[in-house]
């Protein structure tokens, strides 16, 4: 139900609120490393920060050579 559904995107949002710190640990490590970049926009992106998940999908994208 709809109630359930609710309640397992509110433990999503804090399962990706702890992986963040990690996640910026490991770009500040390798700021070019894709599977980096793919995590910061996802996380970003379901935690509701879209400007910030759509600069990592744009520094992905200038990494890989895509337009």
């Amino acid at each position: 139900d709809i109630f359930e559904l609710l309640r397992i995107q509110d433990e999503c949002v804090v399962l990706f609120q702890l992986a963040l710190p990690y996640m910026e640990k490991a770009h500040a490590q390798d700021p070019e490393r894709v599977e980096t970049l793919k995590g910061m926009m996802a996380i970003h992106r379901a935690l509701s920060n879209r400007a910030i998940s759509d600069q990592f999908r744009t520094q992905l994208r200038d990494i890989l050579g895509e337009e």
